[in-house]
Protein backbone atom coordinates (compact mmCIF):
# COMPACT_ATOMS: atom_id res chain seq x y z
CA UNK A 1 0.00 0.00 0.00
CA UNK A 2 0.81 3.66 0.09
CA UNK A 3 2.95 4.96 2.78
CA UNK A 4 1.92 8.38 4.15
CA UNK A 5 4.18 10.75 5.42
CA UNK A 6 7.64 9.25 5.20
CA UNK A 7 10.10 8.91 2.64
CA UNK A 8 11.08 5.99 0.89
CA UNK A 9 14.91 4.72 2.55
CA UNK A 10 16.29 5.86 -1.40
CA UNK A 11 15.08 9.49 -0.20
CA UNK A 12 15.64 9.71 3.16
CA UNK A 13 17.23 12.46 4.64
CA UNK A 14 16.48 14.74 1.71
CA UNK A 15 13.71 16.84 3.14
CA UNK A 16 10.35 17.61 2.62
CA UNK A 17 9.03 18.80 -0.91
CA UNK A 18 7.05 21.90 -0.77
CA UNK A 19 3.94 22.32 -3.02
CA UNK A 20 3.87 24.85 -5.34
CA UNK A 21 2.65 28.28 -5.26
CA UNK A 22 0.29 29.20 -8.21
CA UNK A 23 2.72 31.14 -9.89
CA UNK A 24 5.45 28.17 -10.37
CA UNK A 25 4.08 27.83 -13.47
CA UNK A 26 3.69 23.91 -13.37
CA UNK A 27 1.16 22.92 -16.04
CA UNK A 28 -2.97 22.11 -15.80
CA UNK A 29 -4.52 20.49 -13.50
CA UNK A 30 -6.63 16.98 -13.89
CA UNK A 31 -9.21 16.17 -11.17
CA UNK A 32 -10.46 12.85 -11.02
CA UNK A 33 -13.29 12.11 -9.48
CA UNK A 34 -13.94 8.07 -8.94
CA UNK A 35 -16.61 8.83 -6.41
CA UNK A 36 -20.64 8.60 -7.27
CA UNK A 37 -21.45 10.63 -4.13
CA UNK A 38 -23.54 12.95 -4.31
CA UNK A 39 -21.51 15.48 -2.99
CA UNK A 40 -18.90 14.49 -5.44
CA UNK A 41 -21.60 14.80 -8.36
CA UNK A 42 -22.20 18.81 -6.75
CA UNK A 43 -18.33 19.57 -6.86
CA UNK A 44 -18.11 18.11 -10.73
CA UNK A 45 -20.55 20.41 -11.66
CA UNK A 46 -19.56 23.45 -10.23
CA UNK A 47 -16.08 23.21 -12.00
CA UNK A 48 -17.68 22.43 -14.92
CA UNK A 49 -19.72 25.44 -14.18
CA UNK A 50 -16.28 27.12 -13.48
CA UNK A 51 -15.28 26.19 -16.79
CA UNK A 52 -13.72 22.88 -16.53
CA UNK A 53 -13.92 19.91 -18.96
CA UNK A 54 -15.58 16.88 -17.65
CA UNK A 55 -14.74 13.44 -19.48
CA UNK A 56 -17.06 10.41 -18.15
CA UNK A 57 -15.64 7.35 -19.32
CA UNK A 58 -17.99 4.98 -21.27
CA UNK A 59 -20.21 2.47 -18.85
CA UNK A 60 -18.47 -0.03 -21.32
CA UNK A 61 -14.92 0.48 -20.41
CA UNK A 62 -15.32 0.67 -16.89
CA UNK A 63 -17.31 -3.31 -17.06
CA UNK A 64 -14.80 -4.82 -19.13
CA UNK A 65 -11.14 -2.87 -19.02
CA UNK A 66 -11.02 -3.24 -22.80
CA UNK A 67 -7.59 -1.13 -23.45
CA UNK A 68 -9.02 0.51 -26.67
CA UNK A 69 -11.41 1.81 -24.91
CA UNK A 70 -9.41 4.16 -22.67
CA UNK A 71 -7.41 5.68 -25.84
CA UNK A 72 -9.91 7.99 -27.16
CA UNK A 73 -10.48 8.83 -23.34
CA UNK A 74 -7.51 9.46 -22.72
CA UNK A 75 -6.73 11.49 -26.14
CA UNK A 76 -9.96 13.65 -25.28
CA UNK A 77 -8.09 14.27 -21.66
CA UNK A 78 -4.78 15.23 -23.20
CA UNK A 79 -6.45 18.01 -25.75
CA UNK A 80 -8.23 19.65 -23.04
CA UNK A 81 -5.18 19.96 -20.61
CA UNK A 82 -2.30 21.02 -23.78
CA UNK A 83 -5.12 23.31 -24.03
CA UNK A 84 -4.54 24.98 -20.35
CA UNK A 85 -8.10 23.89 -19.15
CA UNK A 86 -8.35 21.82 -16.03
CA UNK A 87 -9.97 18.73 -17.14
CA UNK A 88 -12.28 16.28 -14.72
CA UNK A 89 -12.51 12.60 -15.00
CA UNK A 90 -15.68 11.54 -13.28
CA UNK A 91 -17.89 8.92 -13.08
CA UNK A 92 -20.59 10.99 -11.45
CA UNK A 93 -23.77 10.36 -13.04
CA UNK A 94 -23.07 7.09 -14.68
CA UNK A 95 -24.88 3.52 -13.94
CA UNK A 96 -23.78 1.38 -11.68
CA UNK A 97 -21.86 -1.27 -14.01
CA UNK A 98 -21.57 -4.08 -11.47
CA UNK A 99 -18.19 -4.07 -10.02
CA UNK A 100 -16.53 -2.93 -7.15
CA UNK A 101 -15.12 0.38 -6.41
CA UNK A 102 -11.36 -0.86 -6.46
CA UNK A 103 -11.72 -2.45 -10.18
CA UNK A 104 -13.61 0.87 -11.44
CA UNK A 105 -10.69 2.91 -9.72
CA UNK A 106 -8.19 0.72 -11.31
CA UNK A 107 -9.57 1.67 -14.77
CA UNK A 108 -9.58 5.52 -14.20
CA UNK A 109 -6.02 5.59 -13.19
CA UNK A 110 -5.09 2.92 -16.60
CA UNK A 111 -6.40 6.53 -18.20
CA UNK A 112 -4.71 9.15 -15.92
CA UNK A 113 -1.39 6.94 -16.51
CA UNK A 114 -2.17 6.80 -20.16
CA UNK A 115 -2.88 11.35 -19.97
CA UNK A 116 0.15 11.17 -17.65
CA UNK A 117 2.58 9.45 -20.45
CA UNK A 118 1.49 11.91 -23.16
CA UNK A 119 1.22 15.35 -21.54
CA UNK A 120 2.61 17.05 -18.53
CA UNK A 121 0.00 17.97 -15.67
CA UNK A 122 0.29 20.42 -12.95
CA UNK A 123 -1.49 18.62 -10.50
CA UNK A 124 -3.87 16.31 -9.61
CA UNK A 125 -6.72 16.53 -7.07
CA UNK A 126 -7.64 12.61 -6.66
CA UNK A 127 -11.69 12.09 -4.80
CA UNK A 128 -11.79 8.50 -3.03
CA UNK A 129 -9.52 6.72 -1.19
CA UNK A 130 -9.32 3.59 -4.09
CA UNK A 131 -9.21 5.88 -6.82
CA UNK A 132 -6.17 7.93 -5.08
CA UNK A 133 -4.45 4.73 -4.68
CA UNK A 134 -5.19 3.30 -7.92
CA UNK A 135 -4.01 6.63 -9.76
CA UNK A 136 -0.96 6.68 -7.74
CA UNK A 137 -0.37 2.83 -7.83
CA UNK A 138 -0.87 3.08 -11.85
CA UNK A 139 1.70 5.73 -11.97
CA UNK A 140 4.39 3.87 -9.79
CA UNK A 141 4.36 5.83 -6.44
CA UNK A 142 5.69 3.98 -3.49
CA UNK A 143 3.94 6.32 -0.90
CA UNK A 144 2.57 10.03 -0.74
CA UNK A 145 4.36 13.01 1.54
CA UNK A 146 1.88 14.41 3.35
CA UNK A 147 2.49 18.36 3.00
CA UNK A 148 -0.48 19.81 4.58
CA UNK A 149 -4.56 20.41 4.56
CA UNK A 150 -6.14 23.00 1.90
CA UNK A 151 -9.00 22.81 4.79
CA UNK A 152 -9.69 19.81 7.08
CA UNK A 153 -10.14 16.23 5.56
CA UNK A 154 -8.69 17.53 2.33
CA UNK A 155 -4.77 16.98 2.22
CA UNK A 156 -2.30 18.28 -0.17
CA UNK A 157 0.90 15.83 -1.25
CA UNK A 158 3.66 14.82 -3.95
CA UNK A 159 4.17 11.00 -5.02
CA UNK A 160 6.86 9.48 -4.07
CA UNK A 161 8.86 7.67 -6.98
CA UNK A 162 7.36 6.37 -10.20
CA UNK A 163 7.41 7.92 -13.45
CA UNK A 164 6.28 11.73 -11.86
CA UNK A 165 8.17 11.88 -8.91
CA UNK A 166 7.02 14.64 -6.54
CA UNK A 167 3.78 15.40 -8.69
CA UNK A 168 1.69 17.70 -7.02
CA UNK A 169 -1.39 15.94 -5.24
CA UNK A 170 -4.84 16.84 -3.66
CA UNK A 171 -6.59 14.42 -1.76
CA UNK A 172 -10.26 14.00 -0.40
CA UNK A 173 -13.16 11.31 0.91
CA UNK A 174 -15.43 11.25 -2.24
CA UNK A 175 -18.76 11.90 0.25
CA UNK A 176 -16.52 15.08 2.17
CA UNK A 177 -16.98 18.87 1.45
CA UNK A 178 -19.03 21.30 0.14
CA UNK A 179 -19.57 22.44 -3.50
CA UNK A 180 -16.74 24.20 -3.70
CA UNK A 181 -14.37 21.71 -2.02
CA UNK A 182 -13.46 20.34 -6.28
CA UNK A 183 -12.98 23.80 -7.45
CA UNK A 184 -10.25 25.31 -4.76
CA UNK A 185 -8.55 22.21 -4.58
CA UNK A 186 -7.94 22.68 -8.43
CA UNK A 187 -7.18 26.22 -8.17
CA UNK A 188 -4.92 25.76 -5.50
CA UNK A 189 -3.05 23.37 -7.85
CA UNK A 190 -3.68 25.37 -11.18
CA UNK A 191 -0.32 27.37 -12.66
CA UNK A 192 -2.39 29.85 -13.57
CA UNK A 193 -1.92 29.03 -17.10
CA UNK A 194 -5.56 27.28 -17.65
CA UNK A 195 -8.37 28.49 -18.68
CA UNK A 196 -10.20 28.41 -15.57
CA UNK A 197 -11.29 31.54 -13.25
CA UNK A 198 -12.07 30.90 -9.66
Amino acid sequence: GLGAGRWPDDRAGLGEPALPSRDEGRGPVLVVAGSRHTATAAQVQALEEAGALVVSPDASYLASGAGDQASPMAARIVDGLAAGRVVVLATTGLPDVGIGGAVVAARLAAIVAAVCARVSVGGLVLTGGDTAAAVCAALGSTSLWLTGELQPGIATARLIGGCHPELAIVTKAGGFGDDAALSRAAAFLDSGNSKFDM
